[in-house]
């Protein structure tokens, strides 16, 4: 592809560093644990181990946490048969919001930046509503995903979703609601679906999981970008997803450019008349504006040892079980359900754990 990059102002978002760990909170909700028994067997007790127990978790109450609140949590270790050793710690447990990308272990920092995949919730129902409006408009007939093969249709599909955010007069917005503070986890605070939409404002990452959740919707496979103080969004041109392009998120809902980037992939994506929305020009440089910076940090990209450079495609974390966060984990399927104009199409779905929503607990 061939583009030309522009500039209309620092759209960078604030607040997310993978590189160190910042004095950041991270997030979720009120509820009551069960007691989790864990047994096992030493292989050297000269060594340290970490247990990682999983957590029944409380997902009505979690989904509901919009604040931060302590939690008491007790454990009880026994080795052979010597008496219980038995230690309670206070915990935070955080917002809904809060999602966590780097969690400190001792000395190391590791990263976690593909929970940032439980957000894009292709199954809520504001999606629906959106696809609904975008047909409407009749820039795409139908979402059919890759099943054409045609880049223009993929394309089009996206400039079609892009269109009907605009007509919701979903805009960029410099507003990060600040995570609660924590020494431990670095995380950011997203906005779900409904709340960008309600807001009519989202800042970068709202603005990319709120793209990528109507793409996975309508079976294009999208992939977070992510770099130091900023988010933007990837998305696959075919079902093997060797054509990756990308397009900056923060430019949805802007001012059309006097003079449009030049972008030889969308030439004839769209007609003649549809070419003189204001839309299609923002689409137009968001493409080119996308385009230009990964090209500008591929090198970084590509060395994969820069935590703050980072690509989170949300097909393997679905693989991993990372689902939409609202979701309980008998309820949920990972894999995305095609959408169409005649109807839903049929695929194969199985039921998998959910990521449902993290607990890191971590000192107040």
């Amino acid at each position: 592809m061939r583009a030309g990059g522009s500039a209309r102002g620092d759209r960078r978002c604030r607040g997310r560093s993978l590189g160190r760990l910042p004095n950041h909170g991270h997030g979720l909700g009120r509820a009551r644990f069960p007691e989790q028994h864990v047994l096992g067997r030493s292989a050297d007790r000269r060594r340290t181990y970490h247990i990682f127990p999983r957590i029944k978790y409380d997902y009505a109450a979690l989904a509901g946490n919009k604040q931060s609140v302590p939690l008491a949590v007790h454990f009880s270790v026994e080795i052979d048969e010597d008496d219980a050793e038995e230690q309670t710690v206070t915990a935070t447990l955080r917002s809904v919001n809060d999602c966590p990308y780097t969690i400190g272990l001792g000395e190391d920092a590791v990263d976690v930046s593909f929970t940032f995949a439980a957000y894009v919730n292709e199954q809520h129902p504001y999606v629906e509503k959106i696809l609904r409006e975008a047909l409407n408009v009749g820039i795409v007939d139908s979402f059919t995903g890759y099943q054409s093969g045609d880049p223009n249709e993929v394309y089009r599909q996206v400039y079609a979703l892009w269109d009907a955010l605009t007509r919701r007069d979903v805009r960029y917005a410099d507003i990060t609601v600040e995570a609660a503070e924590n020494q431990l986890v670095s995380s950011q605070h997203v906005r779900l679906i409904d709340e960008s939409i309600n807001n009519a404002q989202a800042n970068c990452v709202d603005g990319s999981v709120l793209l990528a959740s109507l793409l996975r919707k309508v079976g294009i496979e999208p992939v977070l970008v992510f770099l130091p103080r900023h988010c933007y969004l990837g998305f696959y041109l075919d079902g093997a997803g060797k054509q990756l392009v990308f397009i900056e998120t923060t430019l949805l809902g802007s001012e059309s450019p006097d003079e449009l980037p030049e972008v030889a992939d969308l030439a004839g994506v769209v007609d003649a008349e549809q070419e003189k929305a204001a839309s299609w020009g923002t689409f137009v440089e968001a493409i080119a504006t996308g385009t230009a910076d990964f090209a500008a940090n591929r090198e970084k990209f590509a060395a994969e040892d820069d935590p703050n450079y980072q690509l989170v495609p949300i097909a393997p974390a679905r693989s991993r079980e990372f689902c939409p966060s609202h979701l309980r984990p008998e309820t949920t399927s990972c894999r995305p359900r095609s959408w169409a104009h005649a109807g839903r199409q049929p695929t194969t779905t199985t039921s998998s754990r959910s990521m449902g929503l993290l607990l890191l607990a971590g000192p107040l």
